[in-house]
């Protein structure tokens, strides 16, 4: 027990310091570009990172699962095969996204200043889908901070390294420069991340030749897929009908008020990160108990860090912003009141859709998020004519609401484990 909470202690203090950095590089980035400007880059970061679902959807859930059991059952030839037939799988299913934008670029689907960035936004598409690998990999051989430090903290840092540098040189900071600040990093970061990986696994990969599963890999692959797209795409398309409907500078208000409210759920998939794989381990040996422990543990250490997070961003959110961010972007702060109701719903269900994922359920959660999706979508489309950047909110939060809940019954009914706090 001492070790798992030192295991969560450690995942939550570099979970807190990474959402840090990032929302560090978002008031630093915020601050430079003003409103419209960001809010444009905001716009067209949502696009790609849409175009990038299909590539890393399901992916690191699927590896962290397989690999924790290839390696428990001591299967080297299956491990070193599903890491190898994953990057095969981004590279073919990125080459697919790259060619759908630049259609929608060569029919003229977005504005003029829009396009440059999507132009260069196309490199973000297989260099996220490597690091997604990277991630799930190192994670299922249980190195959760290691897993995290790529994506979470390397990328923010080396995209404030690089448009510092720009600043410094030339006095002036755009959404294009920023935007192919983010490829950069991201791309470095995909290369660091592939000999992270390659050295953690080179103990076993050397002993065994490859043993591919094609067939079940992609089957199993499906359903998380699809959790994976419908889960994006519920935070993702706010922004994206924000700018289509209403324009740059609510997208703007949107994404710091997003940034505000993830520090309320850190501590959630900071201990997420660590049970996947024990999950996983102990519902495949049949120990319940162990399985009990694991959930339990996780959520009451979530919520004790999140509540107070929570009463912060109501009482003082106001504050906060103004001196964090400036006065241009005060209009954020009923957007944190309304996502932080959603975010509390998200940690005291605590974790049902990685209790459902790691014991073999996953089609009881995709059936969940779809639900939520259509709910959200539906939502979007009454409220952001409307209500801009409140509406888009407000759906959010609702559709946030109608997925945990709904998993969180999945939960008991299948498993007869509880994910809520009690």
């Amino acid at each position: 027990m001492e070790k798992l909470n030192f295991q969560f202690i450690k995942a939550i203090s570099f979970q807190v310091a990474s959402v840090g950095l990032s929302v560090v590089s978002g008031v630093f980035f915020a601050k430079l570009l003003g409103v419209q400007q960001y809010g444009l880059y905001g716009y067209a970061l949502s696009i790609v990172s849409v175009a990038t679902l299909p590539v890393v959807a399901g992916l690191p859930t699927l590896l962290v699962r397989q690999i924790a059991n290839y390696q428990f059952e001591k299967k080297w030839g299956l491990l070193k095969g599903i890491i190898n037939w994953s990057y095969g799988y981004v590279i073919l299913v990125s080459s697919i996204s790259i060619t759908f934008v630049s259609l929608s670029i060569y029919f003229d689907w977005f504005d003029d200043d829009v396009i440059p960035l999507l132009i260069i936004g196309c490199i973000i598409i297989p260099s996220r889908g490597f690091l997604i690998i990277q991630s799930g990999g190192l994670n299922g051989f249980r190195y959760p901070i290691l897993s995290q430090m790529l994506e979470k903290a390397l990328i923010p840092l080396l995209s404030i390294v690089f448009s510092g540098i720009y600043y410094v040189s030339y006095g002036y900071l755009s959404a294009y420069i920023l935007i192919v600040s983010y490829c950069g990093s991201a791309l470095l970061s995909s290369v660091i991340g592939f000999f992270l990986l390659k050295l953690k696994h080179k103990r076993n990969s050397s002993i065994s030749s490859a043993i591919y599963m094609f067939k079940d890999w992609s089957i199993n692959l499906i359903p998380f897929g699809i959790m994976s797209l419908i889960a994006n795409i519920n935070m993702e398309l706010a922004p994206i009908l924000l700018g289509a409907l209403d324009d740059y500078s609510s997208v703007a208000y949107f994404k710091v008020a997003l940034q505000a409210v993830s520090l309320i759920s850190v501590s959630l998939y900071a201990v997420n990160s660590v049970i996947m794989p024990n999950i996983a381990r102990s519902f495949t040996e049949g120990n319940i108990s162990k399985t009990q422990f694991y959930i339990t543990q996780s959520v009451r250490i979530s919520s004790i860090v999140s509540v107070p997070v929570l009463i912060l961003l109501i009482f003082f959110g106001n504050t906060i912003i103004d001196m964090v961010f400036g006065e241009e972007y005060i209009r954020a702060y009923p957007l944190i009141i309304i996502l932080s109701a959603g975010q509390i719903v998200n940690v005291l269900m605590g974790s049902a859709a990685v209790v459902l994922n790691m014991t073999g359920h996953e089609n009881s959660a995709l059936r969940s998020l779809a639900v939520s999706l259509v709910v959200n979508v539906i939502a979007m489309f009454l409220l952001i004519p409307n209500y801009g950047a409140m509406g888009a909110a407000i759906s959010v939060s609702i559709g946030l609401t109608v997925w945990n809940v709904l998993m969180a019954i999945s939960v008991y009914r299948l498993t007869g484990l509880y994910s809520f706090i009690r």
